[in-house]
């Protein structure tokens, strides 16, 4: 939702009825946390990049564990929908 955009990026948004998608990859390291976050370049349009960004870097997972010992996972992918309502 154009909710989690800041106020000038959502009046820009509206105003040009800028909808999409935002694809993020990042690494979850040993902690669950998320680390080394990129943008999917094509995928996104530039006034979501921000937020994606910063939405992503809040995740937390469960640490990946193999023989019992915590792995860091890469290549975890997400999309964000911007929608207007």
């Amino acid at each position: 939702d154009l909710h989690r955009v800041d106020r000038r990026q959502r009046q820009m948004c509206i105003r040009d009825s800028v909808e999409g998608d935002c694809t993020v990859t990042y690494t979850v390291n040993k902690a669950g946390k998320v680390e080394e976050l990129a943008v999917v370049k094509g995928d996104c349009h530039p006034l979501f990049e921000k937020p994606s960004l910063a939405a992503a870097r809040q995740f937390r997972y469960s640490p990946h564990k193999i023989d019992g010992k915590a792995v860091a996972v890469t290549g975890v992918r997400n999309t964000f929908h911007y929608k207007l309502r």
